[in-house]
Parts: structure tokens; C-alpha cells; sequence
């Protein structure tokens, strides 16, 4: 027998016919199979994004008791309080874009209002707070007699009929915040931003390092206290206060909405 011809002539196209046969077998069933392998991988994605997103919010509301458990602490000096305020007033989100629009919302800022880190009887010093973020913080009637508030950002907050005695607020940025009805007395104002701040019915006697040049960015009305030989114009008089009354206004809707 010739099995150099058998092979040539027999097996090999019997061969390549079964491999083609095959491939086009396995072609046919990825064709009936495929649309079921892009549901499943899918379905498999969106279950893991959900159980991410699940995870997350999980360790936010833990991160975000943790905090106000932290507050709840009565403990002079450094103990993370500064922290445990910016997480509480900050906003979190996915896909955020211009400022705290986002396309899911995580965790809402929270409200401060009547928090009170004022220092134990005897002890000298308030809370360590030093460079905080407390931008847009809602902090009406807050106690933070004494707090140590070096370079916190405290920008735009609303601290109506809020306590500050003897507070340190040094090269702390306070560019239109409310201080209406504060009590702002012995506070160290060394190097502080105060454009556009508005002090009505504020007492600010005793104030440490105010200049009359920061009070000239700031306004008042006749019942704003102040150290002597200092005066502040009226809110009433100056161009900028619609626009901050505006801007807190809106703020205040938006909070509420929330």
C-alpha cells in the first residue's frame, strides 16, 4: 500500500473538511450564544457598580456618625474635631460639576446650627479647628467660645447670633459671612479676610488686631459694637449687600430643598 499517496490525497482533505466543519459549528453556536454572553456581563456590571455604590454610601453615613460621635467628645487640643466638622458639611456626590450639582447626591451638607464646642469650665483653650472647611456651614447659634480657628475657611457661612469669645481667627478667611448678632467679643482678627462681611448687631468689643481699614471692606448697622475709635459703614450704604443678601438667600432655598 502507497500510504504516501493515501496521505495526500485522502487524509488531508478529510481533515481540513472535519476542521471546517468544526469552526463553523463553533461559529454558529457563538452566534446564538453571544447576545446571552453581553446580557450576563451587563447584568454582571451593573450588579457590581450597585454593590460598590452600596459599599460607599456604607462607609460615608459610617464616617459621618463617626464624626458626630467625635463632636459629642468633650477633649481639648488636636482629636481630629476639625476633620470631623468638614466631612459633616461637606457634600458628596457622583460626577459633581460646578461646585455641589452632581448627578447623585451620597451625602447632603449637614446643618451645624446650635453645635457647641465651647471648652469645660477651667480649661483654657476651645477646640482645635485649625484650617477647617466650614465653606457655606449653616451654623446658626453655634458655641465656639475660644475654638482655635487658624486659616479655617469659613466663607459665606451663616453664624447668626453665633459665640466666638476670645476665639483665635487668625489669617482665617471670612469673606461674607453672617455674623449678625455675634458675639464676637476679645476675638484675635490678625490677618483675617473680612471683605464683604456683614457684623449687624455684632459685638465686637475687645476685638484683637481689627483694623479700620478691614472694617472699611466689611458693613455694620448702629448696633454693631465696636473697640474704640473704630467705625464700620452701614450694610444699608454699601453697593455689594444686595448682591450678599441675594447670594444667601439662594443658598438658604437650596439648603432647604435638600
Amino acid at each position: 500500500m502507497d500510504w504516501k499517496n493515501l496521505y495526500s490525497k485522502n487524509s488531508i482533505p478529510m481533515a481540513t473538511r472535519a476542521i471546517g466543519s468544526t469552526v463553523s459549528g463553533v461559529d454558529r453556536l457563538l452566534r446564538k450564544v453571544e447576545p446571552w454572553g453581553v446580557m450576563i456581563a451587563a447584568v454582571g456590571l451593573a450588579f457590581t457598580a450597585y454593590s460598590a455604590w452600596l459599599t460607599l454610601e456604607g462607609r460615608i453615613f459610617a464616617r459621618t456618625v463617626a464624626s458626630w460621635e467625635l463632636l459629642a467628645i468633650d477633649k481639648p487640643g488636636n482629636n481630629s474635631k476639625a476633620a470631623a466638622l468638614g466631612h459633616i458639611n461637606r457634600q458628596i456626590g457622583l460626577f459633581c460639576w460646578w461646585g455641589d450639582r452632581c448627578l447623585k447626591i451620597l451625602k447632603k451638607r449637614e446643618p451645624l446650627s446650635w453645635l457647641d464646642l465651647s471648652p469645660s469650665d477651667g480649661v483654657e483653650h476651645g477646640a482645635y479647628l485649625r484650617r477647617v472647611d466650614l465653606n457655606w456651614a449653616l451654623l446658626h447659634k453655634a458655641n465656639l467660645s475660644k475654638a482655635l480657628l487658624t486659616y479655617a475657611d469659613l466663607r459665606r457661612a451663616q453664624m447668626k447670633e453665633s459665640i466666638l469669645t476670645g476665639a483665635r481667627l487668625v489669617g482665617a478667611d471670612l469673606r461674607r459671612t453672617d455674623f449678625e448678632k455675634a458675639d464676637l467679643r476679645n476675638v484675635n482678627f490678625t490677618n483675617a479676610k473680612i471683605d464683604e462681611t456683614d457684623f449687624k448687631d455684632a459685638d465686637l468689643s475687645g476685638a484683637e488686631e481689627l483694623t479700620q481699614e478691614m472694617l472699611d471692606r466689611a458693613c455694620g448697622n448702629e448696633g454693631t459694637k465696636l473697640p474704640i475709635g473704630l467705625t464700620i459703614p452701614h450694610c444699608d450704604r454699601v453697593e455689594w449687600y444686595e448682591d450678599v443678601k441675594l447670594e444667601r438667600n439662594r443658598s438658604w432655598i437650596v439648603d432647604s430643598k435638600r
